[in-house]
């Protein structure tokens, strides 16, 4: 994979892309974010680490030019020591996909870095199928069967619920969702989304008793996360 630096502590970008390196990923490094906008193609990485203080722009705002000119298609992981409620939801509201928190511990940072990478690789090949415990989605038929029983979703409950299966583990934040669901960046009634994540949590029984835990981040977004082991995607 081919990843997108920017962090104008020159020794940390390096110490970043020295740890992707050694994970096979390919790294450029952008040290303040008007290189980054004057220089970032659109199509060539496939994901970017975002440091939130910069010398010029900050990262706040690379990311919003980001999430304007190049959509939510290509993960980012925000890199900050800002860590209190009001910051984290700023920036989960803004576009971040994940975030970590300063100074970085190299294991938590390739484990983040893995799961955006494996969400953004599932999003890429658009599986025909996903079978997952005792859930199996056909993506084409546009069908979800519980335990072998058919489910009855509403359009935008099968897509929410094949959005969330297809990225499991991931905090999703609420403006993905109104882009990616609801195909529009306006906001609408924060209960909407509410609403169709607990008629789907209740459909498909995604609770801890049947081992998952779908639940919400307070003003940030959502997250499905199976209790078990045993995931199966086909192509």
């Amino acid at each position: 994979m081919h990843i997108a630096i920017l962090e104008d502590d020159v020794s940390l970008a390096e110490f970043i892309s020295i740890c992707l390196s050694s994970s096979g990923h390919s790294c450029k490094i952008f040290i303040t974010g008007q290189d980054f906008i004057d220089n970032i193609p659109t199509t060539n990485y496939d994901l970017y680490i975002i440091d939130w203080e910069l010398p010029d722009i900050n990262g706040d705002i690379v990311l919003k030019w980001i999430r304007d000119n190049f959509g939510f298609h290509t993960p980012v992981l925000f890199s900050t020591r800002h860590d209190t409620e009001t910051d984290v939801v700023k920036i989960l509201q803004l576009g971040a996909d994940d975030y970590i928190v300063k100074p970085l511990k190299p294991l938590v940072l390739m484990a983040r870095i893995n799961a955006l990478l494996r969400r953004s690789a599932l999003y890429a090949k658009k599986p025909k199928f996903i079978s997952l415990n005792n859930i199996y989605i056909d993506m084409d038929a546009r069908t979800v069967t519980l335990n072998k029983l058919p489910c009855n979703l509403t359009p935008k409950e099968f897509k929410l619920t094949s959005y969330l299966f297809q990225n499991l583990g991931t905090l999703i934040s609420r403006e993905e969702l109104l882009h990616k669901i609801w195909n529009t960046s306006s906001n609408i009634n924060t209960r909407t989304i509410d609403i169709h994540i607990s008629r789907i949590r209740k459909k498909l029984k995604l609770d801890e008793a049947h081992g998952w835990d779908l639940h919400v981040v307070y003003q940030s977004g959502y997250r499905l996360e199976s209790l078990t082991s045993n995931k199966t995607i086909l192509q």
